[in-house]
């Protein structure tokens, strides 16, 4: 885990990859509990691997940003952050 600056989380590789198989795993059993059992197990699986070669300090600092309740101030921040981002692209052609 590192920090670009001190409000700002960046995942690590394997934290990045952490999240998209979490993410993975509750879509599958949320929108397709039958037939999808096989890719279930499989994310399991790669779940299991990932976690097994990460230490145990970028496992918990992952849980603690993911466990992480805003106060209004840091949520108020991020929406201001997420304005001025989106003013910058604006004028900019898309591709």
């Amino acid at each position: 885990m590192y920090y670009r600056d001190e409000k700002i989380f960046t995942p690590t590789k394997d934290q990045g990859y952490i999240i998209l198989i979490e993410g993975r795993i509750g879509s599958l059993n949320a929108n397709k509990p039958t037939g999808y059992a096989g890719e279930v197990q499989r994310m399991t699986f790669a779940l299991a691997d990932v976690l097994g070669r990460m230490s145990e300090d970028d496992v918990t600092a992952l849980r603690e940003h993911q466990n992480k309740v805003l106060t209004p101030r840091e949520i108020e921040e991020a929406r201001i952050q997420m304005n001025k981002r989106m003013e910058e692209n604006r004028d900019k052609p898309s591709i």
